[in-house]
């Protein structure tokens, strides 16, 4: 596992030495990255850092891979939310091993149900919107 662009990459993170673990693969977490970019580079000019200023939450943070990709790439904070000590563990490892302890919250909660369900649901309108901004500007997106 790897950060796949920004000030970070190339650099190895740390692995879960469980079995039934699966974190955020190297190509779906590139996907997440270039939908996002995309939008924000259709939406402002003149972006060469695209997460810069952004603050990202992270839900069911495991390793953490996916809040250290937005702060590889330029996000100023990432909040992190994890309920699970041995994922914990690792997210701290990692977060120690690029030494950006200064951008980032942790917050071991347990979500519960509703709140999930609450979550999901933002998600979902979120890319709803999204997509139905990249029909109306006719975008096409490659590689997804």
């Amino acid at each position: 596992m790897r950060i796949i662009s920004g000030n970070f990459r190339g650099r190895k993170l740390i692995k879960f030495n469980k079995e039934g673990i699966k974190p955020t693969t190297d190509k779906m977490r590139e996907s997440i990255f270039n939908i996002v970019i995309s939008y924000l580079k259709v939406n402002e000019k003149n972006n060469n850092v695209p997460l810069k200023n952004f603050t990202v939450l992270d839900i069911f943070a495991g390793t953490g891979a996916l809040g250290i990709e937005a702060i590889s790439r330029g996000a100023e904070k990432v909040t992190f939310i994890e309920k699970s000590r041995d994922n914990l563990n690792v997210l701290y490892k990692n977060i120690d091993l690029l030494k950006i302890s200064e951008k980032v919250k942790i917050i071991n909660v347990v979500l519960k149900l509703k709140t999930f369900i609450c979550i999901n649901e933002v998600i979902i309108t979120i890319i709803l919107k999204f997509m139905v901004t990249i029909l109306k500007r006719g975008i096409v997106l490659n590689n997804l």
